[in-house]
């Protein structure tokens, strides 16, 4: 169950392995299904969960009886990259692989800039610029696009 919370984890909230290594219980708001993110010494960002991470957070923090400024993840950054090449040793899954998913799918759905831009700031990137890498070209996408602008 730990492995699984830290792979959703990594996956639905596009936080960095680094970042996640810093979490605390103080820093998710449960109400709000909200995380806190300290990138690095400076910055900090907001990210979102789902019910069922959730789910897994509270079962967690509840069975470990860990305290609001406990760490919650206390393997080391090796370790979890490991474990994540592990199991998806055909897939060649890693933490960055994960959070990379995250970003392309949200990305991808994105109607605006400003969609694009509430993207930009769930991973805490700086600049837009980075964000719009993880935008995908698609000519057939885009045919369709203009078709449905020009109608």
């Amino acid at each position: 169950k730990y492995d699984y919370m830290v792979f959703k984890l990594l996956l639905e909230t596009g936080v960095r392995v680094g970042a996640l290594k810093h979490l605390r219980p103080e820093d998710i708001n449960f109400n709000e299904n909200k995380i806190t993110v300290y990138a690095n010494t400076d910055d900090e960002y907001e990210t979102y969960f789902k019910d069922d991470v959730k789910k897994l957070l509270e079962e967690y923090i509840e069975r470990k009886h860990l305290k609001s400024d406990d760490l919650l993840i206390t393997e080391t950054i090796r370790n979890i990259q490991y474990k994540c090449k592990q199991y998806g040793a055909k897939m060649k899954i890693t933490p960055h692989a994960l959070r990379h998913r995250f970003a392309t799918k949200a990305a991808e759905r994105c109607k605006n800039i400003q969609e694009l831009r509430d993207v930009q700031l769930l991973l805490g990137h700086r600049s837009i610029k980075t964000t719009e890498l993880y935008l995908d070209y698609h000519p057939e996408r885009l045919r369709e696009r203009y078709k449905e602008l020009m109608e």
